[in-house]
């Protein structure tokens, strides 16, 4: 099974086999160095480089570089995107991971049954006390033996229905102070509670912004167009006649992200502004006000062709504001435009490599 890691320069998702675990290969997407890391994850760092320059076989090694140097630069093609060749010897570029999404844990509220007697409600314990008194009362009486009845005639006593009034005045009485005590405390907290003044809406201007959107995107050998993510868009005004350069570093692709985001901020001190494609190649660039911008598209996988060299106008408008052209572009192609923006709207900037 082949071992699986990124390049610690442009994060290219590689694979590779594993008994190259530890070695040192080329990443095929920006060409650094890198060491293969081991099962735990971790790699080694580079050794420093050292160079006899006596040495007759790598001064003979340097001239044959230098001979290849204009050759076309061929890159592997995979077959099969979903898997790496277990025999590898050099890294493959593999899709990247598709995030697994948990489902989310449902949590049940826990329901409590509340008991008004056990919770010492003096209330409901009246209430419930005047009750069993009257049940109580209500129970029949238990007929007495005429055996043992005096000869005398009895006297009549009070009647069931003289003591069931006599319990349920003072009953309804309770019960009724109870819900007009309840009405009474409700009504003084509405009084108390004053009412949130509502707060004033803030209308908000938004004042229209001219700048450039697009989709960069290139071609294969085989004729299919894909999106090409990661392309530089540069937009420097065209009449910059400042002293200040822009470096090479953090304008090629396989830079470091901390190098890339801030030469991509210091573009905006020339007043234009700078991106990178996103997903499916497309970019969407806020300029600082309408006019004339000097626009450099640089793919990030197509390459220019080593007999078509740029032109010596495109050059010095490079010069402008980049202060090495060829280094900044290296093999990689780019497309040169003047593109006058406006207020009211977003000028497009597609193009295909």
């Amino acid at each position: 099974m082949p071992i699986k890691f990124r390049c610690s320069y442009c994060r290219q998702f590689l694979g590779i086999s594993r008994n190259r675990v530890g070695g040192i290969v080329d990443c095929p997407t920006c060409g650094r160095s890198i060491r293969v890391p081991g099962l735990d994850g971790v790699a080694a760092p580079l050794p420093s480089p050292e160079l006899d320059r006596d040495d007759a076989h790598l001064a003979r090694a340097l001239d044959e570089l230098a001979a290849l140097a204009d050759a076309p630069l061929i890159r592997p093609v995979m077959t099969d995107e979903e898997g790496v060749n277990e025999e590898a010897e050099i890294p493959q570029p593999l899709p990247e991971p598709e995030p697994v999404e948990l489902p989310m844990p449902v949590r049940m509220a826990a329901v409590s049954v509340i008991d008004p007697i056990a919770n010492g409600n003096a209330e409901v314990l009246a209430a419930a006390e005047s009750r069993a008194a009257l049940e109580e009362l209500l129970q029949p009486l238990a007929a007495p033996n005429e055996t043992e009845l005096p000869s005398r005639r009895a006297e009549p006593g009070p009647s069931t229905s003289s003591l069931l009034f006599v319990v349920l005045i003072p009953l309804v009485t309770l019960l009724l102070g109870s819900v007009l005590g309840w009405i009474g405390r409700g009504q003084a907290v509405l009084a108390i509670q004053p009412v949130p003044a509502p707060n004033p809406v803030e209308k908000v201007v938004i004042e229209p912004m001219g700048g450039l959107e697009g989709r960069i995107t290139y071609r294969t050998a085989d004729g299919e167009t894909r999106p090409d993510v990661g392309a530089l868009v540069i937009a420097v005004p065209e009449t910059w006649a400042g002293q200040l350069r822009l470096s090479p570093v953090g304008l090629r692709p396989g830079d470091a992200e901390a190098d890339q985001s801030a030469a991509l901020k210091m573009v905006a001190g020339f007043g234009g502004g700078a991106i990178r494609t996103g997903e499916a190649g497309r970019y969407q660039l806020t300029l600082p006000q309408p006019g004339r911008y000097t626009v450099v598209t640089v793919s990030r996988f197509a390459e220019r062709n080593a007999d078509s060299p740029l032109a010596p106008d495109d050059v010095t408008r490079l010069q402008s504001f980049l202060a090495d052209p060829i280094t900044t572009l290296g093999n990689r192609a780019a497309h040169i435009e003047t593109v006058t923006t406006s207020a009211d709207q977003t000028t497009a900037g597609d193009h295909v490599f």
